[in-house]
């Protein structure tokens, strides 16, 4: 009797995993993979990115270490790149100090405390 309702019991269980397996979305018969990229085609997606490139701006951190004595000074501000070879940086702090640059010159301004 004990045999019975066990093997009863395995039946179920087998038709119920049996029936979610058969629920389960196939997967694709012929999964593509991607190609592998090409020193070309990496290239070639730069130079469209570049192309699109208008300009970016973020925060930024510098951190001088002088091991010899010791020493961390850390400035803090924001960088703004232009697409027209134009950059400025804004240290904020510990002092403020602006930094901009065109082409091939570069002005560093240092306000009068």
């Amino acid at each position: 009797m004990i045999f019975a309702i066990t093997m009863r019991i395995r039946r179920a269980l087998c038709a119920t995993a049996l029936a979610a397996v058969m629920c389960l979305p196939a997967p694709p018969a012929f999964a593509q993979t991607p190609p592998k990229p090409t020193v070309e085609s990496v290239i070639a997606e730069l130079d469209l990115s570049a192309k699109q490139f208008r300009g970016l701006t973020a925060d930024i951190e510098r951190t001088k270490v002088t091991v010899v004595v010791n020493d961390r000074s850390t400035e803090s501000g924001q960088i703004y790149v232009r697409h027209d070879d134009k950059m400025r940086i804004e240290f904020t702090k510990p002092d403020t100090r602006t930094i901009l640059r065109t082409g091939d010159t570069l002005w560093v301004y240092v306000p009068k405390t």
